[in-house]
């Protein structure tokens, strides 16, 4: 079985186009940015993974691990029961769960229920987007030992650490939060639980200006995620 899938239409002539099955919804978008002369094209698809459908011990559908354990596991108490997907691995740098299906977003917006289970080394999960490769994209995460949010900007493989708005709240241990983060052009602004956590404009003519979505643990992160979606708004 899989994912259940949802999409937004953007043209009905696209939608014909897309010659999709009866368990799929997509709709596919392209649009162009331009940097440094050169214009680049992102190819998307707004998506919705709630991994109700997905069998429980198998990857999602629709999604590539580029790094880590990553498999369907049940959850009573999720957000949206009853299934959602967790990373395991417990050494590895940097686990990444990479949703293929969407293609390439050059502005959007993400939103994820997520939550660190445990973690000896480090308890730290979120998001990834405009990710070209492991060298070259942005994370948005909470350190749960910390209990900071923070953004990372990955370009050639050298990571850069921006600081959260003064005052933002942590995660709370045993629970759920929803993240919502959003890009377009140079501002990328995070959300948790309803309460902006990041505020950042960037100045870097080398930034990732498109690239795929995803998930994010760090190190022994044991991290539980529900309702993954991003759009393209």
């Amino acid at each position: 079985m899989k994912t259940v899938w949802t999409m937004t239409v953007v043209a009905a002539l696209a939608a014909l186009a897309a010659g999709c099955d009866s368990g799929t919804s997509a709709t596919t978008t392209s649009a162009a940015d331009t940097a440094g002369g050169d214009t680049q094209t992102a190819s998307f698809t707004d998506t919705t993974a709630t991994f109700d459908s997905d069998k429980v011990g198998e990857l999602p559908a629709g999604f590539t691990a580029a790094k880590g354990t990553w498999k369907v596991v049940a959850d009573a108490k999720a957000p949206s029961a009853p299934n959602v997907v967790e990373q395991s691995a417990l050494d590895l740098d940097f686990p990444q769960l990479v949703l293929d299906k969407a293609g390439s977003f050059d502005y959007g917006e993400i939103t994820v229920n997520l939550q660190v289970m445990s973690g000896a080394k480090a308890q730290a999960a979120g998001v990834v987007f405009r990710r070209v490769d492991d060298k070259n994209m942005y994370t948005v995460r909470i350190n749960q030992t910390e209990g900071t949010w923070n953004l990372f900007r990955t370009i050639d493989g050298t990571r850069d650490k921006f600081d959260p708005i003064a005052g933002a709240p942590g995660a709370k241990q045993g629970e759920y939060t929803k993240l919502k983060v959003q890009f377009k052009d140079k501002v990328i602004t995070a959300w948790a639980n309803d309460v902006k956590v990041i505020e950042y404009t960037e100045t870097s003519d080398k930034a990732p200006l498109k690239g795929k979505v995803g998930l994010w643990t760090k190190d022994d992160s044991v991290a539980r995620f529900d309702d993954f979606a991003v759009a393209h708004k």
